[in-house]
């Protein structure tokens, strides 16, 4: 081999036929990477500084002649930029900045970052910190041509569609937090240099303010300021960017669940569909930590949140079961992911279908944590809400429903709120397991199993006996199981309410949420039919309607009393409770009215 002589400022060069096929195990990879990290511990200590000399020596002669590894660059990098050397050691060392191949170009922003940031000086960066807003930069350009176009020469949608090819992005991308028309470009050209260049500046700011500064009121102001700039990108852009959601999971590790709540929610809503153990790792358990400690508004809210990442989920994935043609529209969203790709790998049905089930379970300890609390049964009714209307809207593969506690509780609620709520739910779960079922048959795909439909039954035949019927906890009907109530527990009722009469207790004139519905209702038409000797009709039992009649009072049956009591429900707002009955009683349904 022709002899070359080395110099200390030039990597030597082999031949041509050895430049690209050098060995990788001839590479002293584990050499240079050994003296880096002794570099980088010896670097802050001054009784060290003779070493660290050593090490500088000994490095210079391997990186001369083979180069630096990008990682290795990188750590270099990383040593300069730490402050920790004397000016000396930093001259020489910025001179082994010597590539092996050829670098990304994240390396040559790290770099440019740095000097940039560099400019920066103590006077301005203090009174800085006395903003309360974050300042985020003007949109200014500078590398312009003759034939490229500025944002300042746009100046509206149809012009930007015209030039778009020819636009020239401003040197400040972080302005486009404040930019819409930047954010309009950044959705019809997400370059991936743009976004490394408003991720390396949002990374600053937000390492700054969370990290590096005291956190004062300045601090947590301009942190708010910069969250709500966020905010409204994102909800624009309908994506998190990628470095914020990085942020969220190392945030909500230490969050007080109170520091700028509303709007910790609000971002949590657009995380990206993932595997449910990854989600529950990064985000669900940290936050399930401040869920047992929370009160009851915040375990809403929580619950809330929930329910909006849902609906983000499925209107992403956009799922379509048994179908080929769906699947391919699921890759083809992917496609169109603004920051990057979905895993076409991954199931995402399953991790909806988890993500679901684990809301049950938060949803189950909420009910019983907080005593029924109404604002948590709003959440959780919320969420079932949206369950059901994603299941119909985009025929799911599997129905997931409700645990029966959850069913029950929101039914025996002193709430008519959550009675009525329930009904509906449970309702439009019956119509998506008629809608699957017949699906099913046409295309002869998966049913679901007999049992687990038998179990959804249960809960329409246990509300009709209870309600309608006067048979409740009946276990004798076709799937009914007595709101799987033990029957010891039965009987202790039956004592509680004493006599034959006990079966009335929880039918829809004295069921604790609707009983004084039921006297305003009798009410009403005492007042409204004249010539009528009034009677304290309380409460309205069949017995009761008879006394009344023979006593000149009002004059109707029991089972007309119901249906108008039904429609006297139905004004004051029980649109649930309404449709359930109708819906799920023949005899009633035939005298609903056609209109």
């Amino acid at each position: 081999m022709e002899e070359i002589k080395e110099s200390s400022g030039a990597l030597r060069r082999p031949r041509e036929n050895e430049s690209d096929k050098e060995s990788q195990s001839t590479y002293p990879k584990k050499s240079i990477n050994d003296k880096l990290t002794l570099m980088t511990q010896h670097a802050s200590n001054r009784a060290k500084k003779s070493e660290l000399k050593i090490h500088i020596n000994e490095l210079e002669k391997l990186v001369h002649w083979h180069g630096l590894e990008e990682e290795q660059l990188s750590d270099l990098l990383d040593l300069v930029f730490s402050a920790k050397l004397d000016a000396v050691d930093t001259k020489r060392i910025i001179k082994l900045l010597i590539p092996r191949r050829k670098i990304s170009e994240n390396l040559v922003i790290k770099i440019l970052g740095k000097l940039g940031y560099g400019l920066v000086t103590h006077p301005i960066q203090v009174k800085r910190r006395k903003v309360d807003e974050i300042i985020i930069p003007r949109a200014q350009t500078s590398n312009v041509t003759e034939k490229s176009v500025t944002i300042d020469d746009v100046i509206n949608f149809k012009q930007l569609a015209s030039k778009i090819d020819k636009l020239e992005l401003p040197n400040q991308l972080a302005s486009a937090l404040d930019n819409r028309m930047l954010q309009h470009i950044l959705i019809c050209n997400p370059e991936r240099i743009t976004l490394t260049r408003i991720t390396n500046w949002l990374s600053q700011c937000l390492m700054e303010l969370t990290y590096w500064s005291d956190q004062d009121i300045e601090t947590k102001n301009r942190l708010t300021s910069l969250l709500e700039k966020l905010i409204v990108m994102t909800e624009f852009i309908k994506e998190l960017l990628p470095i914020f959601e990085d942020f969220l999971k190392k945030f909500i590790i230490t969050w007080n669940g109170e520091q700028n709540q509303e709007l910790i929610f609000k971002l949590l809503t657009y995380i990206k569909p993932q595997a449910f153990n990854d989600l529950y790792q990064d985000f669900l358990f940290p936050l399930h930590r401040l869920f047992y400690v929370s009160s009851a508004e915040w375990k809403a809210k929580l619950i809330l949140c929930y329910v909006t990442l849902l609906r983000y989920w499925a209107s992403l994935i956009a799922i379509k079961s048994d179908s080929q043609e769906s699947l391919d529209q699921t890759n083809d969203s992917a496609k169109h992911f603004i920051f990057g790709q979905m895993d076409p790998s991954l199931d995402y049905m399953e991790s909806i279908q988890k993500f679901i089930l684990y809301c049950d379970d938060i949803s189950i300890t909420s009910l019983e944590a907080e005593n029924d609390d109404i604002v948590i049964q709003h959440a959780v009714l919320s969420f079932y809400e949206s369950v059901v209307s994603l299941q119909l809207e985009n025929s799911w593969d599997k129905i997931v429903m409700p645990s029966s506690s959850i069913v029950y509780r929101c039914f025996f609620s002193s709430s008519g709120m959550a009675l009525s709520r329930i009904c509906a739910i449970v309702l439009h779960y019956k119509e998506a397991f008629d809608k699957r079922e017949k699906r099913a048959i046409q295309l002869g795909i998966f049913r679901h199993n007999r049992s687990y439909v038998n179990h959804f039954n249960s809960f329409v035949m246990d509300i009709c006996n209870c309600l309608w019927r006067n048979r409740p906890f009946s276990k004798t009907d076709k799937n009914s199981k007595g709101f799987q109530l033990d029957n010891e527990v039965i009987e202790n009722i039956k004592e509680i309410c004493g006599g034959n009469s006990w079966v009335s207790h929880f039918s829809l004139t004295h069921l604790l949420s609707l009983s004084s519905y039921s006297k305003n209702c009798i009410t009403e038409i005492e007042n409204s039919t004249p010539n009528l000797i009034k009677e304290q009709i309380s409460p309205i039992t069949l017995q009761s309607l008879k006394e009344s009649a023979k006593l000149g009072g009002i004059k109707l049956t029991f089972s007309e009393y119901r249906v108008i009591f039904l429609n006297y429900l139905l004004d004051q707002g029980f649109f649930g409770l309404h449709a359930f009955l109708y819906n799920s009683l023949t005899s009633l349904s035939k005298m609903k009215p056609q209109s």
